[in-house]
């Protein structure tokens, strides 16, 4: 059984690192501290820890669903699905009565507006379906209906997951993003076990340079 340290550790993490990767004073200030191995990494990289929290809490919950008689976890769909509520009704309002909301580059309001709304159709449809198989374990007298209904929900989850990487990570073809050109072959044909730089605006960006298998 997980400990209840153990359960605040892992929310304590999931807490720290969602407000250092979220652009906020806190954030742009701890980036800020002269410190080399923080001041030049790449931030978002730290989203693997509340990844891992959230699923072994997710896990945890689960198992003890699954092995307990109460109905607490109705009190927990509700609050979630309060939050799925509110947040389509300040979208709504940003809509109708014109309340701020996020500015992306050069899309609008507007835009912005119509992608989060978009991007909720799914989570919300996975949300609800997963609710509802846990809802109708209270209708149904057969004794492994809990784990039948964890299997759908893993499914459905599974499924969530693949569509979703199908639209974060896009597939091309390696030429069209590490593209061959003259500067870069003489560099990979003379380097040797030196390393390069470069001045003014000739950089290469993060992990480019490791693709091209050269010291930078």
């Amino acid at each position: 059984a997980i400990s209840f340290f153990a359960i605040f550790v892992l929310l304590f993490s999931t807490i720290v690192v969602l407000i250092l990767v979220l652009d906020n004073p806190i954030s742009r200030l701890f980036i800020s501290f002269p410190i080399p191995f923080l001041s030049s990494s790449i931030v978002n990289r730290l989203l693997f820890i509340p990844a891992f929290s959230l699923a072994v809490l997710a896990a945890k919950g689960m198992d003890l669903w699954r092995k307990s008689k109460e109905t607490k976890i109705k009190i927990y769909i509700f609050l979630i699905g309060t939050s799925y509520l509110l947040v389509l009704i300040y979208l709504v309002g940003v809509k109708t009565l014109n309340l701020p909301y996020l500015h992306s580059g050069a899309l609008s309001l507007v835009e912005t507006y119509k992608i989060s709304l978009r991007n909720l159709i799914l989570p919300i449809g996975v949300f609800g379906t997963s609710s509802l198989f846990i809802l109708l374990t209270g209708f149904f007298k057969f004794k492994d209906k809990k784990n039948f209904a964890l299997i759908l929900i893993i499914i459905i989850t599974s499924i969530h997951l693949f569509l979703f990487s199908q639209k974060y990570l896009n597939f091309t073809l390696k030429r069209n993003v590490f593209p061959k050109t003259a500067e870069i072959d003489f560099i990979q044909k003379n380097q040797g076990f030196y390393r390069s730089w470069g001045i003014g605006e000739a950089f290469l960006e993060n992990n480019f340079a490791s693709q091209y298998k050269i010291y930078w």
